[in-house]
Order: structure tokens, then sequence, then C-alpha cells
């Protein structure tokens, strides 16, 4: 701990920038403000009003950003969460990747919430189908069946049905 105004409670980590806190174990706060670590192994490096509460969690800057999924990742932007297991948000604002694998990059107010489920770009996009899902930019777009992709555009809809079959 560097300077007096941080929270520093548990062992081997860092605290550096102006009142932020570190209570996860090999945790680090590595600048900016009013930041805060409760994950094991976990860092925030910068910004401010960050938070990375997931264990192996990273947040790297940016504003107001939360990793609470074990081995989320947060990088940059604005209000972003990860709270899937191994989920990843790579900039934008207000996005979430809260499906397990599940990956975000960039955009506004995109949600990837299936397992595996990906989104790049744009604004108000979802992918939430169970498994494999796709939004590749456009906005309003939603790819909500398993294994379905929408590329682009403006407020396309995929959803895939299961169809059983009676013997």
């Amino acid at each position: 701990m560097l300077v007096k105004i941080h929270t520093f409670s548990l062992y081997g980590g860092l605290v550096v920038g102006h009142n932020n806190t570190v209570s996860g174990p090999h945790s680090t706060v590595t600048g900016g403000a009013n930041n805060t670590v409760d994950g094991m192994y976990s860092a925030v490096s910068g910004g401010d009003y960050n938070t990375a509460s997931g264990n192996y969690s990273p947040v790297s800057g940016g504003s107001e950003n939360k990793a609470s999924g074990v081995l989320s990742v947060v990088s940059g932007g604005g209000d972003n969460k990860a709270s899937g297991a191994a989920s990843v948000v790579i900039g934008g604002d207000d996005n979430t990747a809260d499906g397990t694998y599940s990956a975000m990059s960039g955009g506004a107010e995109n949600i990837a919430s299936g397992l595996a489920s990906v989104v790049s770009g744009d604004t108000y996009n979802s992918a939430s189908g169970l498994v494999g899902t796709v939004v590749s930019g456009g906005g309003g777009n939603e790819a909500s069946g398993d294994g379905s992709v929408v590329i682009g555009g403006v407020d396309n809809s995929i959803r895939c049905f299961q169809f059983y079959e009676w013997w």
C-alpha cells in the first residue's frame, strides 16, 4: 500500500492511485480512483469506480466496469459487466456478457447471455440462445435460437426451434 487513503485487508497485493480498495488475496489495483478488487488473483488497472470481484478477473481501465464471473475480463469502456464464467467485454458502453464463455466487443447496450455467445459492436443487440449464438454488428438484432447467427442489419431476429420426433 503506497498511500494511507487506500484499504488493503489481505496479503500478496498492491494498491496504487486514490481511494482504492483491495480485499482479495494476491490482488492489485495499479492506479485510478475508487476502484475495488474483491476477487482472488484479480486486478484493476486504472480508471474509476471499477470492480473486479470474480476470482482471476481483471478490469483494465474505463469507468464503472464490473468483472464478477470467474476468469471474466472487462477491458475499458463504461458501465460494462462480465458476469459469466470466462466472459469478456472489450470496450463500449453498458454492455453485458453474462453467458459462460460469452464475448462482447464494443458498441452500446448489447447482451451476450447464451453459452459461448458473441456480440460484436453497434447497439441494442442480443445473443441469447442456449448455446453458440452470434450477432455481428447492426442495431436491434437478436439471435435467440441455438446456433443462430445475425450478420449486421437493423432489427433482425432469428429463432430456431427444436423439433421432436414422436415414436
